[in-house]
């Protein structure tokens, strides 16, 4: 006891000392982020796990932050500078930061609690919470050190003249902000996570509700000690404690869509219908469209101004005005001629793939997108209707580096003037021109081209086309064959397209659209591919299923209206081969093997659809389970 209570008048004069530190270091430093810049902030779709280790998939829907951090003596000189990675999110409850700042060696001892022995860095978060230009009395900081290997996480506030008479600490109110700070010897990094409450009640916190913003900024002192010797800091925007006109904000994000993230193909004339666009903008979470016209754009934002609407466009069709605005159909057919994909007799390729849910023609003659003129053609096109649609991006549907088997001439041969390599190098140099022509612009570039077959192994297909892209689409498995042909597309569909590849797009930051194909539209079927894709829905992440003999066409789903809140961590593999992943408002299961297992333990979830609750559920073989909280 005598201990612990020696520790805590330490702790009281220690950060005096940092507080005056703190006051007196007014250097003016240089930096990134410009004064008074608006940082905002990610809606969490995951909770994370305060372990001051950041894992990417925890942290993949946050704000990421990079910059060098600039460290300044006591006269303002500069002395050092560290690379400094920031993520920020929130939710309704709690504002979210994670940090890494690499390449200084760790300083944290102090002997026998002598603070003429004290060497210690630490990082310091702190709060203008007024908004009135000044760090003042009562306002709210966040104190991060590792003191004789033993991490500290200080809730703070300035003290009033009054509170310094009464001989308290700057940490003696209640101790509301969770997390860490860590540091690995091996990289020199330290990495730190804290969840901060939106409003915890004391009255020196910060109060805030999401859509809101806040003053703020970050501090990294190096080697502090009691004389300064070798003392170095510096801030996110300026090191200066008393004034903070120079500091940042963050802005918190609110919460859009729905819990479950869904997309929408408008392919067909019949869905622009203005009650069925008024759906489509209140129902799903991504749009892709076939139509650039910005009233039906504007029709599907009216309805969620923060809606993705992307640009629906094939390279390997014809496009644009010279084939829009002529007098007639024979003329458009002509102008198309130069640009075809031709066999070595000279005849047109066709494609030759139908999706039975598209209304119009789809027997059409390729574009031979080694086409030089072609390529600037399209380029061009699609940023102009972007622009005038008022949409978000492309999507190019059917770009492959690969040759595909439907742009293969009679017999199976390639294109005339074709090699393997020559149409790879097309395809990358069509995506460059692409890119070109957004350049300057926050305009996105997806492409439908990442899937592989049931069987293939090795690469991921065009992964070199998702790295100078925003995104890929994953048919699972398209038009060639459906997820339940037999058990080993299901296991497939499981263990390579969700636990794999779209897991690890995912993980790169990549925006990642799967279309599920059934042959059988039942209940079962329409879980087992639900519930394996939400084991890993992030926030970048969009689900569609479709019947086969209905691809192309545009349905809703009523398990797509469950209401789960966000994912509280990972996916787990259960003893029985099971998986699970829990969320705010629910939980999911899927079984992935080929015999029946049993989960129990489920007392406080009810069935999504009878409402009737469970205490242990018979998962069949290749099946998902949606379940929500009892509560």
């Amino acid at each position: 006891m005598k201990m612990g209570m020696n520790f805590l008048k330490t702790a009281r004069v220690l950060f005096l000392l940092i507080s005056y530190f703190l006051v007196v270091a007014t250097a003016a430093v240089g930096q990134t982020i410009s004064s008074g810049e608006t940082l905002q902030s990610n809606f969490s779709q995951t909770v994370p796990v305060l372990d001051s280790q950041i894992d990417q998939l925890e942290w993949d829907d946050a704000q990421k932050i990079q910059q060098n951090l600039d460290l300044y003596n006591l006269w303002g000189n500069k002395v050092e500078s560290h690379p400094l990675t920031l993520y920020i999110k929130n939710d309704d409850e709690n504002l979210y930061i994670a940090g890494s700042l690499t390449g200084d060696e760790h300083d944290g001892t102090m002997q026998n609690f002598n603070f003429n022995t004290l060497l210690m860095d630490f990082f310091i978060i702190a709060f203008d919470n007024n908004d009135n230009g000044a760090f003042q009395a009562g306002e709210d900081k966040k104190s991060m050190y590792v003191l004789n290997q033993t991490p500290g996480l200080q809730d703070e506030h300035l003290l009033t003249a009054a509170e310094q008479q009464q001989g308290r600490g700057e940490n003696s109110e209640s101790q509301d902000t969770l997390g860490g700070l860590n540091y690995s010897g091996n990289t020199q990094t330290y990495t730190f996570e804290i969840s901060i409450p939106l409003n915890s009640g004391d009255t020196s916190d910060i109060r805030i509700q999401p859509g809101q913003k806040v003053r703020w900024n970050l501090f990294y002192v190096d080697k502090f000690n009691v004389n300064f010797y070798q003392t170095i800091f510096g801030g996110l925007t300026g090191f200066n404690m008393n004034s903070t006109a120079n500091w940042s904000y963050i802005q918190l994000g609110t919460p859009t869509g729905n819990d479950i993230q869904i997309f929408a193909q408008i392919a067909n004339e019949s869905d622009l219908d203005s009650s069925n666009l008024e759906f489509v903008g209140s129902h799903y979470d991504l749009v892709l469209s076939f139509f650039p016209f910005r009233q039906y754009t504007d029709q599907l934002k009216q309805q969620n101004s923060e809606l993705p609407v992307f640009l629906f466009a094939n390279p390997y069709f014809v496009f644009g005005d010279k084939f829009w605005n002529v007098s007639s159909q024979q003329e458009a057919e002509a102008a198309a001629v130069p640009y075809h994909l031709v066999a070595e007799d000279g005849e047109t390729i066709m494609f030759n793939l139908i999706y039975p849910g598209l209304e119009f023609n789809q027997f059409q003659p390729l574009i031979d997108i080694r086409n030089s003129e072609w390529q600037d053609y399209f380029a061009s096109q699609i940023r102009k209707h972007i622009d005038l649609g008022g949409m978000d991006g492309v999507f190019l549907d059917t770009m492959d580096e690969r040759l595909p088997n439907w742009a293969m001439a009679p017999g199976n041969n390639p294109p005339r003037g074709y090699t393997a390599e020559g149409w790879k190098q097309a395809n990358y140099t069509f995506l460059q021109k692409i890119n070109d022509a957004f350049t300057g612009t926050d305009l996105e570039v997806i492409f439908n081209g990442i899937s592989r077959f049931p069987g293939d192994k090795g690469e991921l297909p065009n992964s070199g086309m998702l790295d100078v892209t925003s995104g890929a689409a994953i048919e699972a498995y398209s038009i060639y064959m459906s997820m339940d042909t037999n058990e080993n597309t299901k296991k497939a569909y499981f263990y390579d397209t969700i636990l794999q590849d779209l897991n690890n797009v995912s993980q790169q930051g990549k925006k990642v659209i799967i279309e599920v194909y059934g042959d059988q539209d039942d209940e079962m079927i329409r879980l087992y591919a639900l519930c394996s894709f939400l084991l890993v829905q992030s926030k970048d992440t969009y689900f569609y299923f479709t019947k086969k003999d209905e691809a192309g066409g545009l349905r809703w789903r009523p398990e797509w209206d469950v209401k789960l809140g966000k994912p509280l961590g990972f996916y787990q593999e259960m003893t029985n081969g099971a998986y699970s992943r829990n969320f705010e408002k629910g939980k999911v299961l899927v079984n992935p093997l080929n015999y029946s297992v049993v989960v129990s333990g489920l007392d406080s979830y009810r069935d999504w659809k009878s409402g009737q609750q469970v205490s242990n559920i018979t998962l069949p073989p290749y099946s998902g389970a949606l379940l929500v909280s009892a509560n």
